[in-house]
C-alpha cells in the first residue's frame, strides 16, 4: 500500500521490526531446504566411495564457501535456486559410487520441471572421476561414449541419442 512506502512509516521501529522478521523466516526456511539438500541419499550411501568421500565433499565445500558449511546463494548451491527457468540446457554426469549422484539427478529433474533441457547420465557401476578412466576401464569407456552420444544429441536434436541401459536408469 501507498502508506508502507512512506518515509515517516518506513523507518518506524515496528516497520523495521516485521522486515526483519520476514527476512529471518525466509532464510530459516532457505537454511532448512539447505539441510535436506545437504543430507540427501548418496551422501550417506557413498559415504566412503573410493575417489570422493562425503567428508571430503563437505571440505571442499567449506573451502569454496570461504570456511562456512552453508549459503543461501543459489549460484554457489543451485538446488536451492527458486525456480530453474531462464537457463541453459545441461548435461549432468554422475557415478553410481559417488556421493555426489543424488545431487546431480536433482538438478537435472528440477531443470526438466522448468522446461529447461537437461541431460542427466549415472553411470551406475562407476566411482566419481570416472572420466579420467576411460583409457583403462572398458566400463569407463563405454560410459564415455554414452556421453558423447547424450551430448550430441543435445547439440544435434536430429540426431538419435542412444544412452547405454545402464546409464539411462535414474537413481
Amino acid at each position: 500500500s501507498s502508506r508502507s512506502r512512506s518515509p515517516v512509516l518506513a523507518c518506524h521501529p515496528r516497520i523495521n521490526v516485521l522486515r526483519q522478521v520476514n527476512h529471518a523466516r525466509r532464510s530459516l526456511q532457505r537454511v532448512i531446504e539447505l539441510a535436506h539438500w545437504y543430507e540427501m541419499a548418496s551422501h550417506e550411501e557413498n559415504a566412503d566411495a573410493p575417489m570422493l568421500k562425503t567428508a571430503d565433499m563437505r571440505t571442499f565445500w567449506r573451502r569454496y564457501l570461504g570456511g562456512t558449511d552453508t549459503t543461501l546463494n543459489p549460484y554457489a548451491a543451485p538446488l536451492l535456486a527458486t525456480s530453474f527457468t531462464h537457463l541453459p540446457p545441461a548435461f549432468i554426469a554422475t557415478a553410481g559410487y559417488d556421493p555426489a549422484r543424488d545431487d546431480g539427478l536433482a538438478y537435472a529433474q528440477g531443470l526438466r520441471q522448468a522446461h529447461v533441457e537437461a541431460a542427466y547420465v549415472c553411470a551406475d557401476d562407476l566411482a566419481h572421476g570416472w572420466l579420467r578412466a576411460r583409457a583403462m576401464s572398458p566400463s569407463a569407456a563405454r560410459a564415455f561414449e554414452g556421453v558423447i552420444a547424450a551430448m550430441r544429441g543435445m547439440v544435434e536434436p536430429t540426431r538419435a541419442c542412444s544412452i547405454p541401459r545402464t546409464m539411462a536408469t535414474p537413481h
